[in-house]
């Protein structure tokens, strides 16, 4: 991908986020604005675009691990209050998993996150 191509594409991404108004504003405590968008994966260009499109529109990353457990992404969700996180799709089933288990609990942290992108194709109704 050259060097033209990758900044079409983060800035069709910051397009795109802002068209479908996946990362809304949300105000902390002491009445600042911020928006959020979670990114999970292992290191690939997506994840790059993504975050730059991001920075495009003044929206923080919120880079999710693979090695964080259950509580601390539940956490970290929660008080961000991201509605939309990208994703391969290799962890698409790991995260609805997380949110159906969510639903269950009394303290529910992921009802906000309604929004995932798939960084590949052929994500299947599983």
């Amino acid at each position: 991908m050259s060097f033209r191509e990758a900044r079409d594409t983060a800035v069709n991404i910051a397009h795109g986020v802002e068209a479908f108004g996946l990362a809304p504003t949300v105000q902390d405590d002491e009445g600042k604005d911020w928006k959020f968008m979670g990114i999970q994966s292992k290191n690939r260009k997506e994840w790059c675009l993504f975050n730059l499109g991001n920075m495009r529109q003044k929206i923080t990353s919120v880079a999710l691990y693979d090695t964080l457990g259950k509580d601390a992404m539940r956490y970290i969700i929660n008080q961000t209050e991201m509605t939309t996180v990208a994703l391969s799709n290799d962890l698409i089933n790991k995260l609805c998993q997380l949110k159906i288990d969510d639903s269950t609990m009394d303290e529910q942290r992921l009802h906000r996150v309604v929004n995932l992108v798939a960084f590949e194709d052929g994500v299947t109704d599983e």
